[in-house]
């Protein structure tokens, strides 16, 4: 009886994929998921999808700017209808030292949190997606764009003195534009992220924004992206006058794992 079961709750995920994928192709289609299953494929693609690794959960990036680096994990993923559920953590190459209040670790300690920030929000991070349009012409040419709700706590460092967490939350939406080649291998692509954030004074302290006010923070990159694995890309940051004042533009290398 089970295995009938699970060979029934099987065909029964591939019509829905297939469905999917008859409503979706070649077609522009406002609010494309449904269900979970919808969901599965608008992340993840039918097959071993290289174009789906855009929206991957495991990223591993450097930054021109300072020789900044940041691994970013999304551990658990769930969906609930519709609506992607991620848990994920994100380790820099900042770590600023505890106890210590001289002006040069105090600035490591802005930095490393503004780089905790441009790679998730901290290093532990709860995220929801709910898609709001899809454009696939079934040629290598995609755009998805939807709202993605973030919040992010920055957990102290077993073993120190310090009990204070940064927490924030980050109220954005968030899209990509790509474009591959007959042979999935290089791929032209945008990436741009819309979103107000704000939280708790520990996380306005660890950036030095003294104001502790909420402030806009939107990000777009342009670059290319070899075998879906590989990406080079330009990324640019605007919105509040703190993000153009301390985010200048970089160049990044990001590694997405098979």
């Amino acid at each position: 009886m089970q295995l009938v079961l699970k060979e029934a709750n099987y065909f029964e995920k591939r019509s829905k994929a297939y469905d999917y994928l008859n409503r979706t192709s070649g077609t522009f289609k406002k609010f494309p998921v449904r269900n979970a299953v919808d969901a599965e494929m608008y992340y993840n693609g039918f097959v071993k999808d290289t174009r789906a690794k855009f929206l991957s959960n495991t990223l591993f990036s450097f930054s021109s700017d300072g020789g900044k680096a940041s691994l970013f994990n999304e551990i658990y993923v769930d969906y609930f209808g519709p609506i992607r559920v991620g848990l994920g953590a994100m380790i820099s190459n900042k770590q600023s030292i505890e106890g210590q209040e001289t002006v040069e670790n105090k600035e490591e300690k802005s930095q490393d949190a503004m780089q905790r920030l441009l790679g998730g929000g901290g290093n532990g991070v709860l995220s929801a997606s709910y898609p709001l349009f899809n454009v696939d012409n079934g040629k290598g040419f995609a755009i998805k764009f939807g709202v993605v709700p973030k919040l992010a706590v920055d957990i102290p460092k077993i073993g120190t003195e310090n009990k204070d967490y940064g927490l924030n939350y980050n109220l954005g939406a968030e899209g990509t534009i790509f474009y591959s080649g007959e042979n999935d291998i290089i791929t032209f692509f945008s990436n741009f992220r819309f979103a107000r954030i704000s939280g708790n004074n520990v996380f306005f302290n660890n950036l030095e924004k003294d104001d502790k006010k909420s402030f806009g923070f939107n990000q777009i990159s342009f670059g290319l992206a070899f075998s879906s694995t590989f990406r080079l890309s330009y990324n640019h940051y605007f919105g509040s006058e703190f993000v153009n004042k301390n985010f200048p533009g970089a160049i990044s290398f990001t590694i997405i794992p098979n």
